[in-house]
């Protein structure tokens, strides 16, 4: 038989370890990971508004961390996309989607995101990366010329960064084509053919793979009355289509324009 005595030790005992485990579990639930990992789970769901909170709390507890500041901009961007559904299917069971923060209105939506870029650029002013999702933000609420600003910063930093985990999701030379058809699709708002053409240029040059940026060019050079060029680029883009499985290729427009400007714009003899 237990004496009274170890009994109320192994009460207390089993009390204070019921409680460590209670406050270990808030601990887990509430660090910047937890927060991270849930935003990451409601954009793949398409709840970007649930995701807004998850990543504002993140960066609410690190907010010296432009990764955090990144996901939430993205994330506010697109939750004044499109309308955020109240209930989903989870495990067979129709589940309410508890939302943590109030709609905002889209411009409000995206004015918090160009915040948030503009914060990891002054966090981080030495990445490219962070400089051309920046770019792409203020692109897209049409300040082109700030856009093209941070564009050409990102490209001549995206060299020195070549080496850093977070400068680019993809291969460095990848990232260099897509910044280039960035500056060069500006260009062509613009109507200056002539960079724009140097930009597709330098973007086909670091990317050979990228067949939209050659239909671009090629489109280009025969608007600038450069055909035999054009007609090469197109021929090219045919080629690499044929050369694809039958999916890869099916209803691509690239392909498609570029064989109807082949038949449009003969070789001339």
């Amino acid at each position: 038989m237990i004496p009274m005595k170890d009994r109320k030790a192994q009460a207390v005992m089993g009390g204070a370890l019921a409680l460590a485990g209670v406050v270990y579990g808030w601990y887990c639930y509430h660090t910047p990971e937890a927060y991270v990992s849930r935003g990451y789970a409601m954009n793949e769901k398409h709840l970007f508004l649930a995701a807004v909170g998850q990543f504002r709390e993140a960066s609410r507890r690190r907010p010296m961390d432009p990764k955090l500041h990144t996901e939430l901009g993205w994330s506010l961007y697109r939750s004044g996309s499109r309308p955020e559904p109240r209930w989903i299917w989870q495990d067979g069971r129709r589940r309410k989607v508890i939302m943590d923060v109030g709609y905002p209105a889209p411009q409000e939506a995206k004015r918090q995101a160009v915040s948030e870029f503009r914060t990891a650029v002054l966090l981080r002013p030495r990445n490219s990366l962070y400089h051309y999702n920046y770019g792409i933000m203020l692109s897209e609420e049409g300040q082109k010329d700030q856009a093209l600003a941070e564009f050409r910063v990102a490209v001549s930093l995206a060299p020195a960064t070549e080496s850093s985990p977070d400068t680019a999701p993809w291969d460095n030379h990848q990232f260099l084509s897509n910044l280039h058809s960035s500056i060069g699709s500006i260009l062509v708002e613009r109507k200056d053919y002539k960079g724009a053409i140097e930009e597709y240029r330098e973007c086909v040059n670091y990317w050979p793979q990228d067949i939209h940026a050659e239909n671009d060019l090629a489109g280009l050079l025969n608007q600038t009355g450069q055909r035999r060029e054009a007609r090469a680029i197109w021929q090219d883009v045919v080629t690499k289509l044929s050369k694809l499985d039958q999916d890869d290729r099916h209803g691509s427009p690239e392909g498609q324009d570029a064989q109807t400007m082949l038949a449009k714009y003969p070789q001339q003899p």
